[in-house]
């Protein structure tokens, strides 16, 4: 009960924070073109490239529909911890989820960032291709400017260290490497991230799982027994 209370409050405090961002349009644009700057002095400005160097029709539909795939296996991944967990890793997964998210809320209030879908020279392959994620049932409300840190990436990094740490075997080691690799590619190649994004928020999930991992091997401090104590206890 406490772990599901944990999680629906995150799902109400993302679903708020989600309304309350919409209204930044303006900061929102304005930060892209910072974080475009940036991106150029640092030449990692590679998001127009890409679309420009593999854009396909087929291959925008096959990164459109993996795009929308990060929320349910995340949540089968987080069923799967609880069902088969060892060693606390559905504590940790748990924990680095709700951690690494409530950074990246507070962050997309106070760091609204449009997507290069929204800018000029870009393709928006959801909607010109589909599926486009912002047309589907539940989609209403949604924060187009939560960009910056990407969760789709931070949130499929997690799922691979659960699948790492879960698993010593040479395919389920691939798959935990591939997931947020392919992530990574699909958000710049669809134009919903920029490479920035993808940066920040894979290292924030990576930051925070480690956080975690160490606080679990932290050994309790014992309790200091004062002379008062002892003379109480004889």
């Amino acid at each position: 009960m406490r772990n599901s209370s944990l999680l629906a409050l995150l799902w109400i405090a993302y679903s708020a924070v989600r309304e309350v961002s919409v209204s930044s349009s303006a900061a929102a644009f304005a930060n892209a073109t910072k974080v475009m700057n940036v991106q150029q002095t640092m030449g990692m400005d590679i998001e127009a490239g890409v679309q420009a160097i593999l854009g396909f029709g087929w291959l925008f539909k096959i990164a459109n529909w993996y795009y929308l795939v990060h929320f349910p296996v995340t949540l089968v991944a987080l069923g799967t911890a609880y069902m088969l967990s060892r060693s606390n890793l559905f504590v940790r997964f748990r924990n680095a989820l709700i951690g690494a998210t409530g950074i990246a809320l507070f962050l997309h209030v106070q760091y609204p960032l449009a997507p290069p879908r929204m800018l000029d020279g870009y393709v928006d392959s959801g909607a010109v291709f589909g599926p486009n994620p912002y047309e589907l049932a539940g989609s209403d409300g949604a924060n187009q400017f939560a960009a910056m840190p990407s969760m789709h990436v931070g949130w499929a990094v997690l799922v691979g260290l659960l699948i790492w740490a879960f698993s010593a075997g040479s395919i389920a080691r691939t798959v935990a490497v591939l997931h947020p690799l392919i992530t990574s590619f699909v958000v710049v190649l669809t134009a919903n991230h920029y490479v920035l994004d993808v940066i920040i928020g894979g290292a924030l999930a990576g930051g925070i799982w480690y956080l975690m991992r160490g606080l679990q091997q932290r050994p309790l401090s014992p309790i200091p027994v004062t002379d008062q104590d002892s003379v109480s206890s004889g």
